[in-house]
Formats: C-alpha cells, structure tokens, sequence
C-alpha cells in the first residue's frame, strides 16, 4: 500500500506485450478503447513497437480503494531499440525514430500520469474556434496517421499556444 496526495492505493506492475496487440481485450473494454483512440488503436501500437524496435512496455497503475486510477508510469527504455538500429535489424523507420529518441532522451524516457481531486466541482469554458484546430494522428506525428481521410476515430481539439 502507498499514499499519494492523501489517498491510500494500491500499486500493481507489469508489462504489456506489443506482439499481441489489443489481441486479449475484451469486448467493452476495446470498445472504450476505440471510442477514446480510434478503431486503429490496435494497428497504431503494432506500428509503434516496430517503429521503436521494442516489443515491451513496463508499466506501473497505483489504484484507490474505489478502484480508479491515481496513478500510471510507463517506462519506455530506448536501449535495445538503440542496438537494434545501429545493427540495421529493425530496417529505416526503426533505426531513424530509435536514433531521434535515443539522442534526444539519453537512452529511455518515463511517462508519468497522476489523477486527482475525483469529484471536485470544476467550470471549463471552450476557447474561440479560432484558436481550435481538429488534428489528425499523422498530423502529430503518430504511426498509422493515413493522412487526412483516414479514419481516426476522432479528433483532438488543441488550443493554439500563440494565441
């Protein structure tokens, strides 16, 4: 058991396989799957793996007692995606990303998501549709974008930092 922010949780570990894909989903749990990322969400982590040369993310959820996410780390270690790209065994797409990570991270970056403050009271305004623009995965440079047509599930709004 850990405390983060006041809340008792519980921390649990482990790795998801890229080989297999969303293959284990079940049926709901794909569906939220796609409603939130897209019905290629399946085919973008595919492409992910290859592109990064790894096969595996580590990973650790602290949950609360009420069973919500408080906490997520995804630990993503550029080392052997390094070694494979300077062998040439993960072909241009593997060795050009691994290479761009790895000089820019230093070898392996953690992702870290902490949720909080569950039930509190909040007002949001949407901003000017000027400074809103629908942007695609390929636009931001995710694997499977498939340009502007593709069906992506959805759309990110963004607010634009120069405004």
């Amino acid at each position: 058991r850990e405390e983060l922010r006041g809340t008792e949780t519980t921390r649990y570990e482990g790795t998801l396989d890229l080989t297999k894909g969303l293959d284990d989903l079940t049926d709901d749990a794909r569906r939220q799957l796609e409603e939130q990322f897209g019905k290629r969400s399946g085919e973008m982590l595919d492409q992910l793996g290859d592109q990064l040369g790894i096969d595996a993310l580590p990973f650790t959820v602290w949950i609360d007692d009420e069973g919500r996410l408080r906490k997520m780390e995804v630990k993503l270690d550029l080392e052997d995606a390094i070694a494979s790209s300077d062998s040439g065994d993960n072909g241009d797409d593997a060795e050009g990303m691994a290479g761009l990570l790895a000089s820019m991270l230093g070898g392996g970056i953690t992702i870290s998501l902490e949720l909080y403050d569950y039930g509190t009271d909040i007002s949001v305004e949407a901003p000017p549709s000027d400074q809103v623009h629908d942007l695609s995965p390929s636009e931001l440079g995710m694997p499977g974008g498939g340009g502007p047509d593709a069906d992506t599930g959805g759309s990110t709004d963004t607010t634009d930092a120069a405004a």
